[in-house]
């Protein structure tokens, strides 16, 4: 984790000193970079963090949870869908607080917020972070009322995909993913016995992988448990795997290629922390001639960190204006 996210953390636990005590039944949500390992309650969160699985939705309780507090989500669409999730578990009127940065977009909340948190007004200000507290909204959903569907082409034929508003790329294929699948369709692959598709988002590269090499057993990854629910729809045939990077995954489990477009960014701020674990971890889940093949924007410093991890190949595949395909290999 880099230096702005712990400071970014240090500043959200400050301000939630200002917090009343907490009922028990308290759901604590979306704590993503863990600021709030302080405070005590049930959690609900959507991503992985080392051995413990990311959920979809939040923990049921028969007369609902009396209390919620939650880490601000800076992508809007996420948040109102987490919200109205959230709603649903929650008792009428339990208040909700909110923590965030200022360059988060809490000052925003309030309308981002409207209809699924009401009364929000502002408890606390701290080094340029605040506390809100407003109570259960009216609005709430399923997931399944957030699913959309779109078209996108791969190798060449259109093909429906689910996602949802808040997911990268945004039913879009992105254009670093697009720029890879172009380079693996000329690439000479040797062995496609045991593929992974690393970071999988909502399954593109899986399912570009299942259509090509049907034969394959193949690994989507992902630690965004909402991610996952995506990919088991729009790849059905590969093995879907909820976990925070390698952690998690049977230590058996041997790939002859290893394909990512690895995130590069937490929440605003850019963190290497999956890429580093990608490319450290990686090396012990190769067969003989196992590789890895990734996509990163041209500024990204595979070069040093995969010299740190002393790969014996480092080397680009391919690039353009943009992107760069990164080969990674200890045997030729």
């Amino acid at each position: 984790m880099n230096h702005n996210i712990i400071e970014r953390n240090e500043r959200l636990q400050k301000v939630s000193e200002a917090l009343p005590p907490l009922p028990a039944d308290t759901l604590i949500v979306n704590d993503y970079t863990n600021a709030f390992l302080h405070l005590n309650g049930i959690r609900w969160n959507m991503f992985s963090h080392e051995k413990v699985a990311g959920q979809p939705i939040p923990p049921s309780k028969e007369e609902g949870f009396s209390a919620a507090v939650v880490r601000l989500s800076t992508n809007k669409d996420q948040l109102r869908m987490m919200l109205s999730l959230l709603n649903t578990v929650l008792k009428d009127d339990a208040p909700i607080w909110v923590i965030g940065g200022n360059d988060e977009g809490i000052k925003s909340f309030p309308k981002t917020a409207k209809g699924y948190v009401k009364d929000v007004e502002t408890i606390d200000i701290r080094q340029r972070a605040r506390l809100l507290q407003g109570t259960r909204g009216e609005l709430q959903s399923t997931l399944q009322d957030w699913m959309e569907t779109h078209s996108i082409v791969l190798d060449g034929q259109p093909v429906e995909w689910n996602t949802f508003p808040g997911v990268f790329a945004k039913g879009r294929l992105d254009s670093g993913t697009e720029y890879l699948l172009n380079v693996l369709a000329d690439y000479p692959i040797k062995r496609t016995f045991q593929l992974a598709d690393f970071a999988c988002g909502t399954g593109v590269i899986a399912r570009w992988l299942a259509d090509r090499f049907p034969e394959a057993q193949i690994d989507a990854m992902d630690a965004d448990s909402w991610a996952i629910e995506l990919a088991q729809l729009n790849a059905p045939t590969v093995k879907h795997r909820l976990v925070d990077g390698w952690i998690g995954m049977p230590r058996d489990c041997r790939y002859d290629l290893v394909i990512s477009n690895p995130p590069v960014h937490i929440g605003k701020e850019s963190d290497y922390s999956v890429l580093r674990g990608l490319i450290r971890d990686a090396k012990s889940r190769l067969h003989y001639r196992g590789q890895i093949l990734m996509v990163t924007l041209h500024h990204i410093p595979i070069q040093r960190l995969a010299e740190e991890e002393e790969y014996r190949i480092i080397e680009v595949a391919a690039h353009n204006k943009r992107y760069k395909v990164w080969r990674l290999a200890n045997h030729n």
